[in-house]
Parts: structure tokens; sequence; C-alpha cells
């Protein structure tokens, strides 16, 4: 039940993505031989250059890489890179983004409750755990006291009613919280699994 970057990395994919077309782009106007009319269009001087010219012009890469400028753009984008890489690793480790202390406020004169988000969810796993065929339940709690959001692995016997097990996380263990936090809930989530443990030979249902 922990939060994962999908939208992180879409936005990484989306950029790359994005930066990929924009040089396939680019290769098709230099390849058409429209560089210069396409400059022309934005108001920028551009040399006329088309699919047959070579690439890098008769220069030579090794001479121009050896300059003490272009080797520190080298390092510095290199630093870049790793950086921006680093993030991304980092931002991939799954998090709980647990909510923090709870306040409770009914008035100046009556003060401020503090209430420890992992109470909450003690009281919600055992009033999950009474709805028949539920065998196993955790919570995790995020967002804020006005927003809250309810996240529940919850584990079921495998003959259970699954729609009615559903319904009433819902509407009485969701229901309870939200009037116990006095806030409707911003997001509930379920993760629902089925409990395929083999029952005793000794055991007989009727």
């Amino acid at each position: 039940m922990r939060q994962r970057t999908g939208r992180v990395n879409r936005v990484w994919l989306g950029l790359i993505g994005l930066l990929l077309l924009l040089a396939a782009i680019a290769g098709g106007v230099v390849a058409a031989g429209r560089l210069q009319s396409v400059g022309a269009g934005i108001g920028v001087e551009l040399p006329a250059v088309d699919g047959s010219d070579p690439v890098l012009g008769g220069v030579d890469p090794v001479a121009q890489l050896q300059a003490p400028l272009w080797a520190a753009i080298g390092v510095a984008a290199a630093l870049i890179l790793a950086g921006l890489g680093l993030v991304w690793a980092i931002a991939q480790v799954p998090r709980k983004n647990e909510a923090t202390t709870y306040r409770f406020e009914a008035g100046p004169e009556h003060g401020v409750t503090r209430c420890d988000p992992a109470v909450i969810c003690a009281a919600v796993e055992r009033d999950a755990r009474a709805i028949d065929g539920v065998s196993a339940v955790s919570a995790v709690l995020r967002g804020s006291r006005s927003a809250p959001e309810l996240t529940m692995k919850v584990t079921a016997a495998d003959r259970a009613d699954l729609a009615a097990v559903l319904g009433s996380l819902q509407s009485e263990v969701a229901g309870n919280l939200a009037t116990a936090l006095d806030a409707p809930l911003a997001r509930l989530g379920v993760q629902l699994d089925l409990d395929r443990t083999p029952h005793s030979a000794s055991r007989v249902v009727l």
C-alpha cells in the first residue's frame, strides 16, 4: 500500500518523447533542405543545409572536444544528467506518505485535541475485520484532516461475498471514519486479496 511514482515516470517519458519528436522534426527539415526557409519564417538567418551535406561540416570533433570550453561544458552536462538520474532513481522508492498528527479544534474555549493517525487506522482495521468474510486488514491514512485519504489492504475468504464486503467497506468503515473526522474522504482505495489457504480436513462446512 505504498505510493509509487507513476505520475513522475509519465512526466519524464512525456518530456523525453517530446525531445525526440522535436529532434525528428528538425532532422526531417534538414533532410528536406528547408532549414533556411524555416529560419527565414521565424526571422533567424540559418545556413542552407540539405541531406547530402556532411553532418559536422568538415569540423574535427576530436579537436573541438579537446578545447577547454567544450570539456567544461561536457563535465557540466554530465553532472546535471547524473543529478537528474539520481533524483529520478530516489523517486522510484515506494513511500507510504502517511498523514501527520491530526488536530481537532472544537473552539477556543475547548482547546485542541491531537490524534495520531495510527490510532485512527487501528480503529478502522478493527471496524473492517468485523465484516463477515474478512480475515485481515491493514490501513493507511494520508492527506489532511479536512481531506483525508484512506487506503486499505483487505484479505477476505475466497468464498466471501466480495460485493457485500466492498459495500460494507465503503458505507460502514469509510462512513464511520468520515463521521469521526467530521470530513468526507477525498479518496478511498481498497486492495482486495483472497485467502486461498486450504481448509483443514477435519473442518466440515454445512
